[in-house]
Parts: structure tokens; C-alpha cells; sequence
């Protein structure tokens, strides 16, 4: 199964292509500032928590990624 990374999945357009490819199949990996706002949001993806402000994201929120 492949996997997609998406920065600003809360957003407009970051929650529609979320939940276009969790419908899919494709399983999402949610890089966000706020989790448990995301949870609510994006409840069939996986949160990792980034603040671009503080340095890279963790190298697991890439872990079964084939695309950014």
C-alpha cells in the first residue's frame, strides 16, 4: 500500500486531497502543528506533529511515504 505525506492537511485544500486519498486507499501521514485539532479533523490519518518554525519534521512521519 502507498503512502502520502501532506503539510497543511487542515487546510482548504490539504483536508480535501487528505480525504480524496484515505478514500482511495492510500494511506495519509499528516505532518500538523495542532493534533488533537487535526484528530477531528483527519480522523483517518496518521498526525505527526511539525512545527516548520522548530527544524524538520521527525524522519517516522516518512516511514511507507512515497510522495510529499
Amino acid at each position: 500500500m502507498s503512502g502520502v505525506a501532506i503539510t497543511g492537511a487542515t487546510g482548504l485544500i490539504g483536508s480535501a486531497l487528505a480525504a480524496s486519498c484515505a478514500r482511495d486507499g492510500i494511506q495519509v501521514a499528516a505532518l500538523v502543528r495542532d493534533v488533537a485539532r487535526a484528530a477531528e479533523r483527519l480522523p483517518s490519518a496518521t498526525l505527526h506533529a511539525w512545527d516548520a518554525t522548530r527544524g524538520s519534521p521527525s524522519e517516522t512521519a516518512f516511514e511507507g511515504v512515497d510522495a510529499v
